[in-house]
């Protein structure tokens, strides 16, 4: 192998010359102030362009489920604020004098799932006064950046006072 040896341009044009007549597979690598033959093949090495394409792929996916379980995260952090929004809605609902029933009714826990954007449907577990089991309550939310609309569906409190 050829080290800090600067030849001239005729020596470079004979040296490619001769490895192109000879059938040889050598490299000729050149640098600014020194030119390097290097011995080898031209050839991809499939193997390792599989790897680092395989390598690629790994750190691709891994991003994706990262940024999944992000977004997994801040959508529970988000249902479960509308839930305790929920919550805190309809107990002070039952509670105020102006709109309770003639029965004291307990919202216990309230688990939603989103159905689109805006929409959530669920459940409240809630207990009526006197009566001996909570039930699991229907309910609707529209939800969106200023509002909060939830809804019992018409004969849906029913099950609360048999």
């Amino acid at each position: 192998m050829l080290t800090n040896w600067k030849p001239g341009k005729t020596a470079i044009i004979s040296m490619a010359a001769a490895a192109a007549i000879a059938g040889s597979a050598g490299l000729l690598a050149t640098t600014n102030s020194t030119q390097h033959v290097t011995n080898g093949s031209v050839e991809a090495n499939t193997s390792e362009i599989r790897m680092y394409a395989d390598e690629v792929k790994t750190r691709e996916a891994a991003a994706a489920a990262q940024e999944a379980a992000a977004a997994a995260q801040i959508e529970a952090a988000l249902i479960a604020a509308l839930e305790s929004q929920v919550h805190d809605d309809m107990q002070r609902h039952f509670e105020d004098p102006v709109t309770a029933l003639p029965i004291t009714i307990t919202v216990g826990k309230v688990n939603l799932v989103r159905v689109s954007a805006t929409t959530f449907d669920g459940w409240a577990l809630m207990q009526a006064k006197g009566y001996p089991a909570a039930h699991q309550i229907f309910i609707h939310v529209v939800a969106d950046d200023d509002t909060v609309m939830w809804e019992v569906p018409a004969g849906g409190l029913l099950p609360l006072i048999s």
